[in-house]
């Protein structure tokens, strides 16, 4: 298993037991109903395990602030998870990065660094080399283009990785991620 693929099951395991936390959450603030509504006094212990979550989660202090006073205000009203996921939802759409514009150039091409990480997305050698070969992993298919320069009659040339290509590759596995912890949240 690559690092990359261990890393990613630990945050996957890391998210399903902040989900079933939080699921945990949102079942014992039930109301009498069983609806999951906030309390219109909300238990200083519900926030403080919310406040709790939300910091293992590393969602930051700020966004954690704005939350905390999202549930607040929202109490008697709306479902705990509700209100936590609108607010989630919110605070990724207003970190979304800026398009790149004609102020910020970027390569067309990146070469593969001959050891080290790659400057612009931090990479190894190893896993970029993995992402642009073609080998059992990626069914044969790499998932990022890549072009060699060679002399006529030389095996070995230069490897250049198509940057937009490696950008929109790693763009969609962070979109998977962030689908998984809003699916694993929409499945109160």
């Amino acid at each position: 298993m690559s690092v990359f693929e261990r890393l990613r099951v630990g945050l996957r395991r890391t998210t399903d037991q902040l989900v079933g936390r939080f699921d945990r959450l949102v079942a014992d603030g039930a109301d009498a109903s069983g609806v999951g509504a906030v309390a219109a006094t909300t238990s200083i212990d519900t926030l403080d395990t919310l406040e709790e979550l939300l910091i293992e989660a590393d969602i930051g202090v700020s966004a954690t602030t704005q939350l905390l006073a999202a549930v607040r205000d929202e109490a008697g009203n709306a479902d705990l998870g509700t209100v936590v996921k609108r607010e989630l939802l919110g605070l990724l759409e207003a970190a979304a990065p800026a398009p790149v514009t004609a102020f910020q150039p970027q390569p067309e091409f990146i070469r593969l660094p001959k050891r080290g990480r790659c400057p612009i997305t931090g990479l190894t050698r190893s896993k970029l080399y993995d992402l642009i070969s073609p080998n059992e992993g990626n069914g044969f298919k790499p998932p990022v283009k890549s072009v060699s320069l060679r002399k006529p009659g030389q095996t070995k040339g230069t490897r250049l990785i198509v940057l937009q290509s490696l950008l929109a590759y790693l763009r969609g596995e962070v979109a998977a991620f962030q689908q998984t912890i809003i699916e694993k949240g929409a499945g109160e």
